[in-house]
């Protein structure tokens, strides 16, 4: 279960990148008829996508950190079972 919550995380955390950069990337499209659309969701500078990624970040970093923890406990509490014959 931890496996696929970290899976999951870094998952979310990369999309993030992915849609953004998507979002407020210049797009230019022709129609058939001749029409050229340019087509852009959201205006944002670089300061504005950074504020938005830096918000995301300390969450998965303090998720990221406790599970390893956790994972540490664990595996410290196993070892120590089978060392000590319980």
């Amino acid at each position: 279960m931890v496996f696929f919550g970290l899976f999951n995380l870094i998952n979310l955390r990369m999309n993030l990148s992915v849609v953004i950069v998507a979002m407020t990337q210049k797009v230019n499209m022709t129609i058939d008829d001749g029409t050229i659309v340019e087509k852009q969701d959201f205006d944002w500078d670089s300061k504005t996508q950074g504020l938005i990624l830096s918000k995301w970040t300390p969450v998965y970093e303090r998720s990221f950190l406790a599970s390893i923890a956790y994972m540490g406990n664990y595996a410290g509490t196993i070892g120590a079972m089978l060392l000590s014959g319980v």
